[in-house]
């Protein structure tokens, strides 16, 4: 993946708060794929995540003292920003209520 090509010494033109963020996307992806290997195949034994979550905390606190915040205040941010919508499930996904 990209953290693989970055440690191999790709060359890749971004800044380093752009890297962060290619890195925490990465990790993301690597948390979203064990997760779907284990639900869509039934897989028995839960996916090992501790070592992908770890990183993506390191990179999300890296990322907002980067923006001089912290964590913490991002999530209370965006959990505050989303507590009271209203809406329901469809397919699968939240929908908004102002969206349905």
């Amino acid at each position: 993946g990209l953290e693989q090509q970055i440690k191999n010494g790709a060359q890749i033109s971004a800044n380093q708060q752009e890297l962060e963020l290619l890195l925490m996307v990465s990790s993301l992806g690597n948390i979203a794929q064990k997760l779907y290997a284990h639900v869509c195949h039934n897989e028995t034994q839960m996916p090992l995540i501790k070592s992908d979550l770890m990183f993506l905390d390191s990179v999300i606190s890296s990322v907002s003292l980067f923006n001089g915040t912290d964590a913490d205040s991002c999530l209370q941010i965006a959990y505050d920003a989303i507590k009271d919508r209203k809406g329901k499930i469809v397919d699968g996904v939240f929908v908004k209520e102002e969206d349905l």
